[in-house]
């Protein structure tokens, strides 16, 4: 099912682990199609050499030297304040963020909870919330997240699904619900909302996003590097000795 519009609910550190929004006009359009510039720009000398690289592009994921490039925190640097407000507690973007030009559908992401992604990173984070931008003109027509409905639960069990770390493999999600998006329109969830990628009947499997997880100040970890949202700058939490 298609979800209707209602009231924005603040993303607060006790409980926005298993809340999703559809989050309307946050980022201004001209600078999402800025970043769509710049990534049809990095793609032409995009080079997948190592192995790691490698298994990122057969994903429909961006090389790490694209990821790595800070432009595109260029869309955090002209979040509205209704953007703001709504991401309440949850203010350091992770560095690098997720790079993603989909092609094909052996780039769809299985049913999985971000909290089981978030324990394969290199320090680990399970705690955080991701905010989903769609770069295309029309994103409505393209591929898209769908949620598991109304979800309130813990962390289910993953196994390793095909390309990807982790997947919900036996788990049904009979109730499902998507958003049609706008240029400027993001997703914000929870890492134990289930989702996953999905093409609506007649629209495009093709599609340009950018994938931003966050954490609050007390989900910090040490020696790694986060964009604060409200300060535009990038911080380090120093590593205990």
């Amino acid at each position: 099912m298609t979800a209707s519009k209602k009231a924005l609910c603040r993303f607060n550190e006790a409980d926005g682990l298993l809340k999703y929004e559809h989050a309307e006009g946050i980022f201004p359009k001209n600078v999402l199609v800025s970043l769509r510039e710049k990534l049809a720009q990095l793609s032409q000398t995009e080079l997948a050499t190592d192995k790691k690289d490698l298994a990122a592009v057969s994903r429909g994921e961006k090389t790490v030297e694209v990821r790595l490039n800070k432009v595109w925190f260029d869309a955090w640097k002209s979040l509205t304040p209704k953007g703001r407000e709504l991401l309440g507690d949850f203010k350091y973007v992770i560095y690098p963020p997720q790079v993603r030009q989909m092609s094909e559908q052996s780039h769809y992401v299985p049913w999985h909870q971000d909290i089981a992604f978030g324990r394969l990173m290199p320090k680990p984070h399970e705690h955080l919330i991701t905010c989903f931008i769609p770069i295309e003109d029309e994103p409505e027509l393209h591929s898209t997240i769908r949620f598991a409905k109304d979800y309130q639960h813990n962390a289910i069990e993953h196994q390793a699904s095909g390309k990807f770390g982790a997947g919900i493999t036996n788990f049904q999600f009979d109730d499902t619900v998507t958003f049609d998006l706008n240029l400027g329109d993001a997703l914000v969830f929870g890492a134990l909302v289930p989702h996953q990628t999905y093409t609506p009947p007649n629209k495009i499997v093709e599609r340009r996003s950018l994938e931003f997880r966050l954490v609050t100040q007390n989900n910090r970890v040490a020696g790694k590097d986060y964009f604060d949202i409200d300060t535009h700058q990038f911080v380090c939490l120093p590593e205990e000795e």
